[in-house]
């Protein structure tokens, strides 16, 4: 969906808790300074921490639910003010002892209305996953059960009311969390992980390297020395995908063929009606065009990443998470 149209307001944490405080309103709890404000549905800035023990505020899309994202990457609640971290080298953003719990849930946190076939594409993309990194270990819980934090919950992804598109999303790495801030670990009491009823398996493994703690390839600081990327391409609502990250630098060769990088036809726009005008000119049509290499496409194939299959610097990322 596009944002240009929205308008962007803030609302102060400190001025909100006055005003219920006036109105006779306790606050559910006292944050303080602690609290981060944004209406639904709207944009709002974020603090990540650097590679170099500094933080950045990033533009950020929070939801309805007061979740934050960036494209299909989530990073906690907008209530919790910490420094989102970035796995790989930050301890706290890892998995503790390399084991994820988790559950399946519905949409409004009850009993799960994940269908069995989607459960077992993402218990197959597990599967798959310990096979190259067998240091990690999945846990599920049975429905209705909520595992020790930190951990995560599974649902069928629910398209958007405002534009109807399916898609899969999942929170990146283990989120901030302070158990005596009063804000519910990060989401639902547990970190989200939303796969879409029509995924694949690559979509899903894609989403479980987000899960594990990996970004995108496209997006490092480095890429414009290797992928242009044509942004008028873009489907509206998908943007935010194609940000780069300033939070994280480059600490390992540009990968074309991982996981994390999308093909040059991912989330681009479909071909116009004869009486639209044509797409902008660039990167041939698509969405990614390779400076340094050959990106690696099926051609008249439009997947969501350019390889189903974990790369050799994929696993050595995730080895090392």
């Amino acid at each position: 969906m596009s944002y240009a149209s929205r308008s962007v307001r803030w609302v102060s944490a400190a001025a909100l808790i006055s005003l219920l405080a006036a109105c006779g309103v306790d606050s559910p709890h006292d944050e303080g300074e602690r609290t981060i404000s944004a209406p639904p549905g709207r944009r709002a800035k974020v603090p990540f921490k650097t590679s170099n023990g500094g933080v950045v505020e990033r533009d950020v899309e929070v939801d309805k639910e007061g979740h934050v994202w960036i494209g299909d990457m989530g990073f906690g609640s907008i209530q919790d003010p910490k420094p989102r971290g970035n796995a790989i080298i930050d301890l706290d953003s890892r998995w503790p002892n390399g084991v994820v719990r988790y559950v399946f849930k519905s949409s409004d946190g009850g009993v799960t209305d994940v269908p069995a076939v989607v459960r077992q594409r993402v218990r197959d993309a597990m599967a798959y996953i310990k096979t190259r990194i067998p240091r990690l270990t999945f846990q599920e819980y049975a429905d209705g059960q909520v595992p020790p934090a930190p951990y995560v919950f599974i649902r069928a992804f629910e398209p958007d009311e405002d534009d109807g598109n399916e898609r899969s999303r999942s929170d990146v790495g283990v989120q901030p969390w302070d158990a005596g801030s009063g804000v519910p670990f990060p989401y639902y009491n547990g970190q989200l992980t939303e796969i879409g009823l029509e995924a694949e398996e690559r979509t899903i493994v894609h989403e479980l390297g987000h899960m594990l703690g990996m970004r995108h390839e496209h997006s490092r600081s480095d890429r414009d020395s290797y992928v242009k990327i044509c942004i008028n391409n873009v489907v509206d609502d998908a943007t935010g995908n194609f940000d780069i990250e300033s939070d994280i630098e480059a600490l390992s060769p540009y990968d074309y063929t991982s996981n994390m990088h999308y093909r040059v036809s991912t989330f681009q726009k479909p071909p116009p009606e004869p009486w639209f005008p044509p797409l902008p000119l660039g990167c041939d049509g698509h969405v990614l065009e390779a400076l340094a290499d050959t990106m690696p496409d099926e051609p008249g194939v439009q997947t969501r990443t350019s390889n189903p299959d974990y790369s050799a610097q994929d696993i050595n990322t995730l080895s090392l998470m």
